[in-house]
């Protein structure tokens, strides 16, 4: 990139801009790398699950009396199941958040805009854009 920046003939102001930009984006894709190769520990995924599924399996019993008003206990079964749901449904939800390089489409959208920026450097370079002399 340095040697198309050189050919291109820009001034050392805008250069310099550029390189400290290819710089960050650098910096930005190592500290994405490190983000995405750290693992984490199952140990935290288990234990939620376990704890979770331990305190919903108890729960009718502390709802039992908190509904005792309803005919015969019966709103214990839909209020368990509704709680249910949403806790493990929330419990999902964190385990996407744990590993969203999984779920989002991220390398395709890098390798889209790589290859877009690529053709747009090539059709540059072969429109001989970077052998006109610069007006002053």
């Amino acid at each position: 990139m340095s040697a198309t920046l050189r050919r291109a003939d820009i001034d050392s102001m805008n250069m310099g801009r550029i390189d400290t930009s290819i710089s960050v984006l650098v910096d930005l894709t190592g500290a994405n790398e490190r983000i995405f190769k750290s693992p984490i520990p199952l140990m935290y995924t288990r234990l939620l699950a376990r704890f979770l599924s331990v305190f919903l399996v108890l729960m009718p019993l502390g709802l039992w009396q908190a509904l005792g008003e309803s005919w015969n206990h019966w709103a214990t079964i839909p209020a368990t199941f509704v709680i249910s749901f949403f806790l493990f449904g929330i419990e999902e939800a964190g385990i996407q958040l744990e590993e969203p390089f999984s779920v989002l489409p991220i390398e395709a959208f890098c390798n889209g805009a790589i290859a877009a920026a690529a053709d747009e450097m090539l059709a540059a370079d072969g429109s001989k854009v970077f052998d006109e002399v610069p007006v002053v």
